[in-house]
């Protein structure tokens, strides 16, 4: 961040900050009254900022039609209730509802759907996603993600060493 925005932040929060101390004096509100709206109203703002920016980085993926038909093409001998428990558990692991399900590909790479769950200054916290993932691969399939794992892993890759296990 630059020193222009720290400094413009600085006295617009100040700015804010008195004009509420003013109101609450002049209408003469609890001290803390100010305060406290000030950092709620930050707080929201910086939410639905952050929210709008994820749900931006994740629209190629919920603005595709069904990926059903590259999974049946890639696993045709897997049943289609095998392939959509494998993507439950992706989904599941990632918070994403389950209406978005079929909007993953096997070609789609685990860290880049990470990373648009999650873009760089991304201003909430990482929810564990991808150890959650690990966990479930570990608890339904036996396989260790860790020893399997590299950063060009598509879930078709992974899904691959379930299916032969299965």
């Amino acid at each position: 961040m630059s020193p222009i925005r720290i400094i413009l932040g600085t006295a617009l929060g100040s700015g804010a900050l008195l004009l509420g101390l003013a109101a609450t004096w002049h209408w003469s509100l609890p001290i803390w009254i100010t305060p406290v709206l000030l950092l709620g109203s930050a707080i929201i703002f910086a939410t639905i900022k952050s929210e709008a920016r994820r749900r931006a980085m994740l629209r190629p993926y919920w603005s595709r039609n069904c990926m059903g038909i590259r999974w049946r093409r890639r696993f045709p001998t897997a049943p289609k209730t095998e392939i959509r428990r494998f993507l439950d558990l992706f989904l599941d692991a990632f918070g994403f509802p389950a209406c978005r399900r079929s909007c993953f590909s096997p070609e789609d790479k685990i860290l880049d759907v990470y990373h648009a769950a999650y873009p760089p200054g991304y201003a909430l916290a990482d929810c564990l996603d991808l150890e959650t993932f690990a966990g479930h691969v570990q608890k339904h399939y036996g396989i260790d993600l860790r020893t399997v794992w590299h950063a060009n892993l598509t879930l078709g890759d992974l899904y691959a060493r379930t299916h032969h296990l299965a």
